[in-house]
């Protein structure tokens, strides 16, 4: 477990965190944003109802680790989370590799 997620699991812990939540974090093999945002949110559920997707969809992003890029500002602007966190990890990864196009 990494230190971002043990320190998120413990945030959970204080604030009496769902099953559900606990359950997703316990299967967590690193920290993702998404992760964070369910526990700032208190519940999956609560996360759905606040952006007005189903449930499944928030099982899904957690499942997949990110969350589309539509949701990104939204869910930052919500509860503070870096976009860097909430995005595919591909996308973060070719966001931060240089850029020499400008160069020429």
């Amino acid at each position: 477990m990494d230190k971002k997620l043990k320190e998120l699991t413990g945030q959970a812990i204080h604030n009496g965190a769902t099953l559900a939540v606990m359950n997703a974090l316990h299967e967590a093999k690193h920290y993702t944003g998404i992760l964070d945002a369910v526990v700032c949110a208190g519940s999956l559920q609560n996360l759905a109802s606040e952006l007005g997707v189903t449930y499944q969809a928030v099982q899904q992003w957690l499942k997949l680790g990110y969350v589309p890029l539509a949701r990104i500002p939204e869910i930052e602007s919500l509860y503070g989370v870096p976009r860097a966190a909430l995005m595919n990890p591909k996308y973060a990864a070719a966001l931060a590799e240089p850029n020499f196009s400008s160069d020429v």
